[in-house]
């Protein structure tokens, strides 16, 4: 049996190695049987050509060799490093390390190609689990060499320039998920085979600081890919067509399809995956569902504008194709809802709360519910939507092409409570005569004893009506509103009274009839709503105080954190400048 001295096992480990790197025309090794150097047992040098001559020399590489009898190298691919060598390899600008398991009739070579970034990395996270200690022992990973030695020597050439690249300090910069023009990388592929030497090189990722190099992060092997890409149009017959982004790779193809690229199929190892997320407008998320239906069953698809005769993808369950059709008909019904009770249904999924979605799923309840005269009061993507059920059909109390809808419980004949429900519905305030005007106020009167919580809406029918009153000059508007105001107030307990006694102030206002009571109470509110913006800014109108108004206006404006929208009073401004 043979004994395995130290000096043995390094010998055979220092030959190993000189062994492997011999077999290549381009690289030549100086290692020493013995070394007396520090921490390192000499070079490897880089040449661009056969021969070992001068002027084909890339550069010289330090190395260490260590041999070693012990398996969890061959078990686990780690070794461990002297704490006090790897300080010495950070500051001499790092090391390409072996390590050589001998008892083998063939010696098995292990590598670990450290740069600084490598280096620091590692001893800053042993000082975080150990805290700082100059002596001892970390415990790194480590490769097996590749079996064609010049697929080590592109290792080797990408070592060689990071280095030059390296620097003592690095910028942190955290995870970097995209790339940008102050952030690349590069990489020696001989014969340009990017894809060849992804699999035994380590990208460093550079800050770009001028001419300085900032290393920021490097890259495992297999964590990067190469794609080609490519670009092609679908879609289904009849609907709007989407871009699809190709991208191949040599194991793996992905689509992308969508403006947000809501759609992403993946093809590997003869399998599919899918992945989908309601990002965008709901009318993109139906068509969406519909390529990707088409794109699992071949029906109705079409690429670059062309019939697909035979099915794209053909290893699909049942299943699957039912789960597509299961999210196609919801959005389908969610937006049938949203569209027949009139809510804006521009918005973007991404940007829905979870209080956006329940409000979504509520109203929807209400749509498919077959209770008649239903109330529904929702803020919805910051929007107030009212909705009533009646006859079958909903309506938006708040919606341009309605004037009001109302739904109360009130009369008694024989004894038999049962419902009536006043409905005036019409294109635009500004548009009705008299008449119509004071056909508002009939059912609300009849409705404010019974139905409390519609004061806020009515107060909001208001402040159309004061809109109406400013677009047509007809006075028939601020007298409905006044006494439509004066009527709630009595029934308003909430912190909204504020709200409505502005209102009934900007009517006076316009008919120049604020008294000293009404002055001193807008005093009041001013001082308890300071902190209100909007609030303020009315009193700061209606009190006259132009200059501060104007100059509160356009705060506002800058913030852009309020909605100036549907504010009436501020015609009162823009009158008086």
């Amino acid at each position: 049996m043979v004994k395995y001295t130290n000096p043995k096992i390094e010998k055979l480990g220092v030959n190993a190695v000189s062994n492997y790197i011999v077999e290549s025309d381009y690289l030549s090794d100086f290692l020493a049987q013995q070394s007396t150097e520090p921490a390192t047992d000499g070079t490897i040098r880089i040449y661009n050509g056969p021969g070992e001559r001068k002027r084909d020399l890339i550069g010289i590489v330090p190395v260490q060799v260590k041999g070693t009898t012990t398996k969890n190298i061959i078990k686990y691919n780690r070794h461990e490093i002297d704490i006090v060598d790897l300080t010495y390899y950070y500051k001499v600008g790092g090391v390409v390390y072996f390590v050589v398991y001998v008892t083998n009739k063939v010696p098995k070579i292990y590598y670990r190609d450290l740069l600084r970034i490598d280096i620091k990395e590692i001893l800053k996270k042993n000082e975080k689990l150990r805290g700082k200690k100059e002596k001892g022992t970390i415990t790194i990973d480590f490769r097996e060499v590749p079996v064609n030695v010049e697929d080590f020597r592109t290792v080797l050439l990408n070592f060689h320039k990071d280095q030059d690249y390296q620097t003592k300090d690095y910028v942190e910069l955290g995870s970097i998920n995209e790339i940008s023009r102050d952030l690349t990388f590069t990489i020696i592929a001989p014969n340009s085979n990017i894809v060849e030497a992804l699999k035994y090189v380590s990208p460093v990722l550079y800050k770009n600081e001028g001419d300085l190099k900032i290393p920021v992060r490097r890259f495992k092997i297999g964590e990067l890919s190469v794609f080609t890409k490519s670009e092609f149009s679908i879609g289904i017959k009849g609907a709007n067509s989407y871009i699809a982004t190709v991208m191949e790779g040599e194991e793996e193809t992905e689509i992308q399809i969508g403006s947000l690229q809501q759609l992403i199929v993946k093809f590997k190892e003869g399998r599919f995956k899918v992945d989908f997320e309601a990002k965008g407008k709901i009318q993109e998320t139906i068509e969406l569902l519909e390529i990707l239906l088409g794109i699992v069953t071949g029906v109705n698809l079409y690429i670059d504008n062309k019939p697909v005769t035979e099915f794209f993808i053909e290893e699909v369950n049942e299943d699957f194709i039912s789960r597509v059709n299961h999210a196609l008909e919801s959005f389908k019904k969610t937006q049938e809802a949203l569209n027949h009770c009139k809510v804006p249904s521009n918005f973007h999924y991404e940007e829905l709360t979870e209080n956006d979605i329940d409000v979504i799923n509520s109203i929807m309840e209400l749509y498919q519910t077959s209770i008649d005269n239903t109330w529904g009061k929702f803020e919805f993507n910051n929007r107030l939507v009212y909705l009533l059920k009646h006859k079958g059909t909903i309506y938006n109390l708040l919606d341009s092409n309605v004037a009001l809808e109302i739904n109360f419980w009130s009369k008694r004949e024989d004894g038999i409570q049962y419902t009536t429900t006043p409905l005036i519905l019409i294109d635009d305030f500004s548009k009705m005569n008299d008449t119509e005007i004071c056909n508002i106020k009939g059912p609300i009167e009849k409705l404010i004893p019974i139905h409390e919580k519609a004061c806020s809406d009515i107060n909001l029918i208001c402040v159309r009506l004061i809109d109406a009153y400013d677009q047509t000059n007809n006075n028939q508007f601020l007298l409905v509103a006044f006494e439509l105001l004066e009527l709630i107030i009595p029934f308003t307990t909430n912190n909204e009274i504020h709200l409505i006694y502005l209102n009934k102030y900007q009517i006076k206002k316009r008919w120049d009839n604020l008294v000293m009571e009404d002055i001193n109470h807008l005093g009041a509110i001013q001082k308890e709503f300071e902190e209100d913006k909007r609030i303020y800014l009315a009193t700061l109108i209606l009190l006259g105080a132009k200059n501060d108004a104007v100059w509160l206006l356009n705060e506002l404006k800058k913030e852009g954190t309020f909605s100036l929208s549907n504010m009436p009073i501020l015609n009162l401004l823009d009158k008086e400048l």
